[in-house]
């Protein structure tokens, strides 16, 4: 008989591992053996996972109610919330359009395919939960930039399967120190806009598609759905999508309302760890190509102080990482 389990969330872990080749082909007809990740993700949450296997309720006449459950195809998403203190992982959200890759080499359109553990660590010796999830690719990331506030980034991942895995230690991040207000730059063109800023939200869309869908697949005896059964043939990336809003102490200087070409030019978000000298972390967005396409003054009571938005139509966007000299 199984045991209950009762866990807390600082007993996980959250790791990754960038492929070196797919291991799940649309002819694969067996769960694939998986390397254990073993590149620590955070300070974030513990990853929230999702296995749907969308059955169908079969109805016809003659019953006044379903006649039956049957299984369509089995989709696989996980998703958590960092504190970004390094840039490493998220830079996997954004493609390389120039040398896109070949899934032989572990890409998928310019998209690095990933490996994502998911687990209690075997220190907690009362329980034995662990997943991994490979062929994994970034749907969204979503980066928050707000006045005092910690950068934060929303992240959603679809791996092809999740299945059991090889449970591993549960180990706080390498870098724990996460970038702060007081250490981000807003530079739009040459000019530094930062007293404007209030705060950004800044959105990658890869707008993902599960395509086709593999045979209901067993093993053993009595017979067990393998993880990758029913799973979709392929997972691809279509366009990518950038949407970034502003919030703003002022309406939007000269310098963003820039509709005709070439617009606002490039945008940069420049952050790294609080402190002073050499070997803190850093990340850096650079926007290619900004439009100002909305602005506006939100409405004020009388004891408030004013706001206002500015949203781009933007594409173009670079995510760099490295070390303060």
């Amino acid at each position: 008989m199984e045991t209950v389990r009762y866990n807390a969330g600082f007993q996980g872990y959250f790791k990754v591992a960038a492929q070196t080749a797919q291991y799940v082909s649309p002819t694969t007809t067996s769960d694939p053996s998986v390397a254990a990740p073993t590149t620590i993700v955070g300070p974030c949450a513990l990853p929230g996972w999702d296995i749907n296997d969308n059955f169908r309720a079969v109805e016809g006449i003659g019953a006044g109610l379903d006649l039956g459950q049957v299984p369509g195809r089995r989709e696989c998403s996980v998703r958590t919330r960092i504190d970004v203190a390094n840039g490493d992982f998220l830079a996997y959200a954004i493609r390389n359009h120039t040398t896109p890759g070949t899934r032989a080499t572990g890409w998928v359109n310019g998209m690095k395919l990933l490996t994502l553990g998911i687990g209690v660590g075997s220190q907690f010796a009362d329980t034995d939960l662990h997943f991994v999830g490979p062929d994994a690719l970034f749907q969204s990331l979503r980066m928050e930039i707000a006045e005092n506030q910690t950068l934060t980034a929303d992240v959603e991942l679809w791996p092809i399967c999740i299945g059991e895995g090889t449970v591993v230690a549960t180990a706080a991040p390498t870098y724990t120190v996460p970038i702060i207000w007081q250490s981000i730059a807003w530079t739009v063109g040459l000019e530094d806009l930062r007293p404007w800023l209030a705060g950004a939200s800044i959105s990658v869309a890869n707008t993902l598609e599960r395509v086709g869908s593999r045979r209901q697949l067993t093993s053993g005896s009595p017979a067990a759905e393998l993880a990758i059964s029913r799973t979709a043939s392929a997972i691809i990336p279509k366009l990518e999508k950038l949407t970034v809003q502003y919030r703003l102490h002022d309406d939007a200087p000269s310098t963003l309302r820039q509709t005709l070409a070439p617009g606002i030019g490039t945008v940069v978000f420049y952050g790294e760890a609080p402190g002073a000298g050499a070997g803190r972390q850093t990340i850096t967005l650079t926007i290619s190509n900004n439009y100002l396409s909305r602005r506006a003054g939100q409405q004020a009571q009388a004891n408030n102080i004013l706001a206002y938005t500015a949203d781009t139509a933007s594409h173009a966007i670079a995510l760099t990482t490295g070390v303060t000299e």
